[in-house]
């Protein structure tokens, strides 16, 4: 497969899907970089991260461009709500005050790169992932 190929018929969401596979890698690496040995980490987010590239990567090879953008945004989505479950205490802890008065920069930069990535998601889902032929449209309909 030759990179003109690939790039010939594709329409923006196609790109779009790329980056959000690259997103989802950098997204699984950022929080297992933050939150590794911590309460906070969990892994089963972590791996439907990865599963949901490693995936999403083999279904573009194989030419399934539109099932490759609806499975990567839902395991984003998925690793998201592991995410939200598994940092849900340390948010209520600071929220009251118990324990912290403020939110560390991991779980700052942990959390943009999950939002930015479910919503790019979720906007990929609704692009066009392959250019539409142009049907010529016929000024007199012949009888």
């Amino acid at each position: 497969m030759k990179l003109a190929d690939l790039k010939k018929g594709k329409a923006v969401g196609f790109y779009v899907t790329l980056g959000l596979i690259l997103a989802s890698l950098i997204t699984a690496i950022v929080y297992i970089a933050c939150f590794f040995g911590t309460d906070e980490m969990n892994y089963v987010s972590f791996a439907i991260l990865l599963l949901g590239a490693i995936a999403s990567g083999a279904l573009v090879f194989f030419k399934k461009y539109t099932i490759a953008s609806y499975v990567v945004a839902s395991s984003i989505f998925l690793a998201l709500l592991f995410y939200i479950y598994a940092v849900y205490y340390y948010v209520s802890v600071v929220l009251v005050g118990i324990d912290l008065d403020h939110f560390s920069a991991q779980f700052i930069i942990t959390t943009i790169f999950f939002l930015l990535s479910f919503i790019a998601g979720v906007v990929n889902v609704f692009l066009p992932q392959v250019k539409e032929e142009e049907i010529p449209v016929e000024s007199e309909v012949k009888e």
